[in-house]
């Protein structure tokens, strides 16, 4: 950032990142090297995350329309500058390719996420507006509303939060005296939150992560021209710049690991550990049956993917206490090892289990938790019930 000076705050930072995130400035200066890397990190989107599928390409696409209508505005060189794009999007093209090959080999959809998650969503243009003010909101004012993040505070605190706004309306401003860079953060912010307005549950952090760039490039914007306003000297800039960089970040772990990491255990921990007793089932012998029996039902799936990971011949079930009942336990196969993971005050479970089965004593955790998040574990090997 050295080199905006006081006569003329050019956003360097964000032009120049932009080149390695696919979105680049169209300019002389890039060389082919340059425009081969952006056209594949573009390409690269298209991969593993239907965040950067549905939201990378009308960008780029949105910006590119927005700066041959700013060539023609500002009267820059065209050719160079579009040479540079129709490469770079070539070589998107090329990278890209394959995942869609596939997709339409295997009959797949486009974005399968989306089919699930934009289901129900209003198509009036007022709802749309209302809904993109409040995905707005999720960066200064609401935090989100699923289990990601979660925690009391938006995405940004508000020490970041105030030069995140300066910024905001920098590059409102850049982008009014036709800047490509101004243009492109304004614009990316804007097909952000037209995205996630069209879903079923916009406030979730999962869909936000296509921005965490240009929040931060915006912040920064921020930062600096704050800084450059008031100090007005180079050399003093960039040393306070560097200050409070650090005490910035500084804060921002002291934060994360002594007030939102103690508030999300408290808030995501709703139900007993069984991830827990998914660890404790890693080294049960082949074909070990594993039943969690808890009220309300715990989330089974992230139970059944913590153990799969380690292992696929140990099966896991999930049940409900009003379910575990006598007709259940008869249905399970006598040759093979049963593993039961109880919660404490689970009487009942434990005197039905200990009727049909010879078990061992109550097991606990080998890890520090919350007593009433516990699961005691009682083994039924297939050696001690015939």
């Amino acid at each position: 950032m050295s080199s905006i000076n006081s006569a003329r705050l050019r956003p360097t930072l964000t032009q120049r990142l932009g080149g390695y995130l696919a979105l680049t400035r169209i300019s002389n200066s890039l060389t082919v090297v340059t425009n081969t890397l952006a056209g594949a990190a573009l390409g690269l989107t298209q991969y593993f995350y239907d965040g950067g599928r549905l939201v990378f390409p009308p960008l780029m696409l949105a910006w590119l329309v927005a700066c041959v209508l700013l060539l023609w505005l500002r009267g820059d060189d065209r050719q160079g500058r579009a040479n540079g794009a129709l490469w770079m999007l070539w070589v998107a093209f090329l990278v890209a390719a394959p995942v869609y090959i596939v997709s339409l080999s295997q009959g797949q959809p486009f974005s399968e996420r989306y089919n699930q998650e934009g289901a129900g969503v209003s198509l009036v243009l007022t709802d749309l507006v209302q809904r993109m003010w409040a995905t707005f909101q999720i960066y200064i004012q609401n935090p989100e509303s699923s289990y990601f993040y979660l925690g009391s505070t938006p995405f940004l605190l508000v020490y970041v939060a105030a030069p995140f706004l300066i910024g905001l309306v920098y590059a409102a401003w850049r982008a009014l005296r036709l800047d490509y860079g101004g243009l492109l953060l304004i614009l990316w912010l804007g097909v952000t939150a037209g995205g996630n307005a069209l879903l079923s549950q916009p406030f979730v952090s999962a869909r936000y992560v296509v921005v965490f760039p240009a929040l931060a490039l915006l912040a920064g914007l921020g930062l600096y021209s704050g800084l450059r306003m008031v100090l007005r000297r180079e050399t003093w800039t960039r040393y306070a710049l560097v200050l409070t960089v650090v005490i910035i970040a500084t804060a921002q772990t002291v934060y994360y690991f002594a007030v939102h990491l103690p508030l999300y255990n408290d808030q995501s921990r709703l139900y007993a550990d069984s991830q827990d007793a998914a660890f404790r089932s890693v080294n049960f012998p082949p074909g070990t049956q594993v039943h969690i029996v808890a009220d309300p039902v715990t989330y089974h799936a992230y139970a059944r993917a913590v153990l799969w990971f380690y292992r696929d011949d140990v099966p896991i079930d999930v049940v409900s206490r009003q379910d575990f009942n006598a007709a259940y336990i008869e249905s399970l196969p006598r040759g093979a090892d049963h593993a039961f993971f109880l919660l404490p005050d689970d009487d009942r479970s434990q005197a039905l289990v200990q009727r049909y089965f010879t078990v061992s004593s109550a097991q606990r955790s080998p890890y520090p938790l919350p007593p009433n998040r516990e699961f005691r574990l009682f083994y039924a090997a297939r050696t001690q019930n015939p």
